[in-house]
């Protein structure tokens, strides 16, 4: 089985995670006792957590097994921000220490920016800006350079530069990513009502468009 959890990891790593799962399943089936194995169990819940099966993920990412895991951990943070469960997100990221400064830079860049939000959703605006400050020597992609314009955002917004915050949300919105802009024009619009800057009806309005942009939710 060695060689089948090899070639799962490869595909997690490289983003193809149907593979991954096919190959670990098939590995399930010849070993039905690898449910108790760490490897495989992190591997599946990965896997499932990045295509979105949510419950799937939680069944492998918050098992008891992964409490003292920093590297899992670091997921386990990524699932409960998926969930929208941010003091259970700053929790995990906090237990998973400086694990994720030694992940390749395209993991690494995605957990940055959530660990961003979950420090921001906890009023930590130096440690969500040291997070930003971590990803300055990564190259990203398209969707992470937008998203890290929204989470640029949501900090001018924390430090009370509303002006700042229109502006980096704008950006992010203009990057083309839909689920970005989907995110920024809700931030925006939330920010721009709290502020009198628009009223309720213009609000309810910019709010029905986003419902052709994205089908998720911030």
């Amino acid at each position: 089985q060695a060689a089948r959890m090899a070639l799962a990891q490869f595909y997690s790593a490289h983003d193809m995670q149907p593979e991954a799962l096919g190959v670990l399943a098939r590995a399930r089936i010849e070993q039905p006792d690898l449910e108790r194995d760490k490897l495989y169990r992190a591997l599946r819940g990965i896997a499932n957590l990045r295509i979105g099966r949510l419950a799937d993920a939680a069944n492998d990412l918050d098992s008891k097994v992964f409490d003292d895991d920093p590297d899992v951990l670091a997921y386990r943070g990524m699932l409960a921000a998926e969930r929208d469960d941010w003091p259970s997100a700053r929790g995990a990221f906090s237990l998973s220490g400086a694990a994720v400064a030694k992940f390749p830079p395209d993991l690494r860049a995605p957990l940055r920016l959530t660990m961003a939000r979950a420090w921001l959703a906890g009023g930590d605006v130096a440690a969500a800006t040291a997070e930003l400050r971590a990803l300055e020597g990564d190259t990203l992609s398209r969707g992470q350079t937008a998203e890290g314009n929204y989470v640029r955002g949501l900090l001018a917004e924390a430090t009370n530069k509303p002006e700042d915050a229109i502006r980096w949300f704008d950006v992010a919105s203009g990057s083309g990513d839909r689920r970005v802009r989907a995110l920024a024009e809700f931030a925006k619009t939330e920010l721009m009502l709290n502020r009198k800057l628009i009223e309720t009806a213009q609000a309810i309005e910019r709010l029905e468009q986003l419902r052709f942009a994205w089908r998720g939710g911030p």
